[in-house]
């Protein structure tokens, strides 16, 4: 393959390299605590850059917020597409880290070590913010990736005698009732509070670009994988499919498209690093999520573990354990691993 394919395409597995500086600077307890706190600021400037956007694109002249689009796509971070009316999707990747907060924040509070009326209400306020703007994303891998989580949250709070049956459905109803009237929040700050988010995210699926995008590269995916299903093709390995994304038809009227980056996150790693290396890959991610069956590990890592399990139900349908963050919140699920030992 040509040098800069390869590159581009093994590029964001360098940032493993910093796993030596993780597993030193959490050395210091210290270190894990600030945890909370910079995942709270990183929530409330994530909301506000999301929702700010929302309302902009969905108030202002269009003619007008050329160079603002330009800047979010051009440097990557984000992509905004326009829905229904003045309804605007805005995505970032770093979304991811949202969900992830609010996990967090859900886990120590079944954890009951968020106590007291002040880390109470902080609690509340980040939970919320985590859930607007992941609302906000309009992303189903997240959302999808958010329910696992919360329901594994909730089985094992029940299963531990945390918490009774009927007060976990409560929960689970209440949940459901402040994601209902996040995503209403959204539509109402776009000006179309009459959008039905959810409803038009499942609806029209064979139709939608990401979902048909998908399916579409499914079977080349898997026919290649079949042909060295062990080492892989390694970086850089590109394939062809038929696209029926608008955007990609702009460029190729036939949909015919090439390219090294796919949305199945597993089957991207099986191509590149081949079954052997996805299963040795797996082995340390199941690993790492032992904290999250254990019945009394650290309240912090057992967060940090049900995070990484939303992470790696995401990379199901979005590439994220192969991404600088992903890797990010493996290495420091990793360290935190690594420095806070682990009960049964």
């Amino acid at each position: 393959y040509p040098f800069h394919q390869v590159f581009f395409d093994a590029n964001a597995w360098r940032y493993l390299a910093v796993c030596p500086v993780f597993f030193k600077v959490f050395q210091n307890p210290e270190v894990g605590r600030r945890i909370g706190p910079m995942l709270h600021a990183a929530t409330i400037i994530l909301a506000a850059k999301t929702l700010a956007l929302v309302y902009l694109f969905g108030r202002v002249d269009l003619t007008q917020l050329e160079a603002l689009y330009r800047w979010v796509r051009e440097t990557g971070v984000g992509e905004i597409t326009h829905v229904q009316g003045t309804l605007f999707r805005v995505f970032f990747q770093s979304h991811l880290y949202a969900m992830i907060a609010g996990i967090l924040v859900l886990s120590l509070i079944a954890n009951r070590i968020l106590q007291g009326r002040r880390q109470l209400l902080a609690a509340a306020g980040m939970l919320y913010l985590a859930g607007l703007t992941v609302a906000a994303s309009q992303s189903r891998t997240l959302w999808i990736a958010s329910v696992a989580a919360v329901t594994l949250l909730l089985a094992l709070a029940v299963a531990r005698r945390k918490v009774k049956f009927s007060v976990a459905l409560i929960a689970a109803i209440l949940l459901a009732a402040v994601a209902q009237f996040q995503l209403s929040t959204v539509a109402l700050v776009s000006g179309n509070a009459d959008a039905k988010i959810f409803r038009n995210r499942l609806s029209g699926l064979d139709l939608e670009p990401a979902s048909s995008s998908r399916r579409s590269q499914l079977g080349p995916l898997v026919t290649a994988i079949a042909q060295r299903p062990l080492l892989g093709w390694g970086f850089g390995q590109q394939l062809t499919y038929q696209s029926f994304d608008p955007r990609i038809r702009q460029q190729y009227p036939g949909g015919w498209y090439t390219t090294g980056a796919f949305e199945w996150g597993y089957l991207d790693l099986a191509l590149k690093i081949g079954g052997l290396g996805l299963a040795l890959y797996l082995v340390w991610i199941l690993q790492l999520l032992q904290p999250v069956i254990n019945r009394s590990p650290p309240p912090l890592l057992q967060a940090a573990s049900l995070g990484l399990f939303a992470l790696a139900v995401a990379n199901i349908f979005s590439p994220y354990l192969n991404h600088p963050l992903g890797f990010g919140w493996v290495m420091l699920t990793a360290a935190l691993a690594l420095h806070q030992p682990q009960s049964s």
